[in-house]
């Protein structure tokens, strides 16, 4: 009986030959993967300068203040090659305004990296206030190098088909084709704009103050006058500061904010029976806080982190007329309390009051208020005050002539105001800064968390060298009147582009050439250009994208700037809380 044959189809060893050739196989597929990847998906850039500041950050200085504790930022990109040891570097600090030193030998920290997304815009338009990338048309860039080399980050302003203007720090747009249309304010909150509308304007909200942040020495700052003190400015020197939320005279014993010789609170507490200075207590339940703006920095826009640019551009010359107003109200117990929201800003013609009313029983009254009364501009509802008592977070956006209001994050009341050209030219300049009241009102109770911040403003000039935008941006003269100029054309197939850093950003405002071999392939209309009267050299079409240089939209920063391993150490631990989807 013969034996069992073994089975003739068993696997042979590959050879090493193919193992090799399997290898190298995986290897380049890995690679042309990869490569297509990065060319139609997703590529990593990384940010070098501040033009989009703070949204985004360049090469910067990260800072603590050292008596309030508030982290800001200010821009080095360069900074080393225009230092000298004689010169001074100190940055103030936007909350309580001390003077922060900031070393020469500090080390720079690197540029947010992010991800582009560059498919998105193979099947869907870009979207007005999206943050893209794009080459840059320009024939050179502001060092000399080639324009359209430069991969340049901006945020999307004017969509193809319209024509732009500028006013008093807000984007107008019409129909390109239609002259005769009405003028319309393009606003970050229109969620027919951008369906992120809410995220894109609570990252672009610039702080003014956030109570949390109070100086450690009362405000009565006085550093030490020895040569061991490493800030020369701050040598021997004052820097008084007090809580800018202020009351009437008359209700002084009934606030408790803190003082500069107990120290400051972060929690402002209302309470009508008390006597906290030793007065005579207020027998009114009705409180009031308003800020004081000698705290604040200027007259206008305070741009901290252009505080090391030799001085050009910390103050954008633009008024602060957006604003959010927010706090988190606690009241007392069995209270019928209400808390209003006050401030003034142009809703039309001249400067008026408006009221946010916050009730107990819920519901929410947008007011109007001057000397003959009072008129309700809107009604929303929202739950009422529950008991026993706890928090509310109450917000009031004036914003892109539209008043928004929130409770606990939710949104209760939009009013917007739509205004024909003719008005805006001809009503009144704004306030170099609003009048903001916090009023409490039936009972006692304490203000957490009061933040007031401002919007971004575009501005006509660029700080660093004086320039003026020829076409757009209308600027206004001493007497406060609008000098006109001609709308930026963006005909279809562009867009128009400006940086968050609006006192030093070189974008869309102030190009006025094109690099010739772009202008040729993509700018159809060069050929057949006529100057605008009045502008013989000025190329109206030179401010704007084409489609062609898109390289798609921003939309994650996964490699924030890192921390140093020791202080002056090298830059290796990420940042993982600062990780954030850009808006």
């Amino acid at each position: 009986m013969s034996q069992p044959h073994s089975k003739s189809n068993a696997r042979h060893p590959k050879s090493t030959d193919e193992t090799i050739k399997e290898t190298f196989e995986s290897i380049v597929i890995a690679f042309i993967l990869a490569f297509i990847f990065r060319a139609y998906v997703v590529e990593a850039f990384i940010i070098p300068t501040g033009s989009m500041a703070p949204t985004l950050l360049g090469e910067h200085a990260a800072l603590r203040c050292e008596q309030c504790g508030y982290d800001f930022a200010v821009d080095q990109s360069g900074q080393p090659n225009r230092m000298t040891r004689n010169q001074l570097q100190t940055a103030t600090c936007p909350m309580c305004k001390y003077p922060q030193p900031v070393p020469l030998s500090s080390p720079t920290q690197t540029g947010d990296r992010l991800l582009v997304q560059k498919y998105v815009y193979y099947v869907a338009e870009p979207t007005r206030w999206d943050v893209v990338v794009f080459k840059n048309p320009q024939r050179l860039n502001d060092n000399g190098s080639p324009g359209p080399k430069t991969n340049y980050i901006k945020r999307l302003v004017g969509l193809p088909n319209e024509s732009l203007h500028l006013i008093d720090g807000n984007v107008y747009v019409r129909p390109f084709d239609q002259p005769s249309a009405p003028w319309r304010i393009a606003r970050k909150t229109d969620p027919k704009e951008n369906r992120h509308w809410e995220k894109i304007q609570r990252a672009v909200w610039q702080p003014i103050y956030h109570s949390q942040y109070v100086p450690l020495d009362h405000g009565r700052a006085l550093p030490s006058p020895g040569e061991d003190n490493p800030n020369r400015y701050t040598r021997g020197r004052r820097f008084d500061w007090d809580c800018p939320w202020v009351p009437p005279s008359e209700q002084v014993g009934a606030w408790d904010l803190g003082n500069a010789e107990e120290g400051w609170k972060r929690s402002y507490s209302f309470n009508p029976t008390a006597n906290a200075t030793g007065g005579s207590p207020s027998s009114s339940t009705f409180g009031e806080l308003r800020f004081n703006w000698a705290e604040y920095h200027g007259r206008g826009t305070f741009y901290p982190y252009n505080t090391l640019t030799g001085g050009r551009g910390v103050f954008g010359r633009q008024p602060i007329e957006d604003i959010r107003l927010a706090a988190t109200v606690e009241r007392g117990a069995n209270e019928d309390l209400s808390i209003e929201f006050v401030a003034t800003t142009r809703l039309e013609h001249e400067v008026e009051t408006v009221v946010a009313r916050f009730n107990p029983d819920g519901k929410v009254e947008l007011l109007r208020e001057n000397d003959s009364g009072r008129t309700t501009l809107a009604l929303g509802q929202s739950k009422a005050w529950p008991d026993p008592p706890r928090a509310y977070e109450l917000e009031l956006w004036i914003v892109d002539q539209e008043l928004l209001v929130w409770v606990d994050g939710e949104l209760v009341i939009r009013k917007a105001f739509d205004l024909p050209m003719d008005t805006l030219k001809l009503r009144v300049p704004p306030q170099d800064r609003p009048e903001v009241t916090i009023r409490v009102i039936g009972g006692s109770a304490t203000l957490h968390g009061v933040e007031l911040d401002r919007d971004i403003a575009y501005t006509p000039s660029l700080s660093s060298n004086a320039q003026v935008a020829t076409f757009g941006a209308m600027r206004r003269a001493a007497n406060g009147t609008l000098r006109e100029v001609p709308p930026i054309p963006i005909r279809p197939g562009r867009y128009f582009v400006l940086g968050d850093n609006s006192p030093i950003s070189s974008d869309g405002r102030f190009w006025g050439d094109v690099q010739p071999w772009i202008e040729k392939r993509m700018f159809e209309e060069a050929d057949d250009w006529e100057p605008v009267p009045g502008y013989p050299f000025a190329r109206d079409y030179a401010h704007v994208v084409p489609r062609g240089l898109m390289v798609g939209r921003a939309f994650f920063i996964y490699f924030p700037a890192p921390y140093a391993v020791s202080p002056g150490g090298q830059q290796l631990l990420p940042n993982f809380g600062d990780m954030r989807f850009v808006h």
